[in-house]
């Protein structure tokens, strides 16, 4: 993977990490 997230890769990966808290 590429160290370079995208705005909407790194969005949904906060709000999985929101949502599996």
């Amino acid at each position: 993977r590429n160290g370079m997230l995208s705005p909407l890769e790194f969005e949904r990966q906060q709000k999985l990490r929101h949502e599996g808290v």
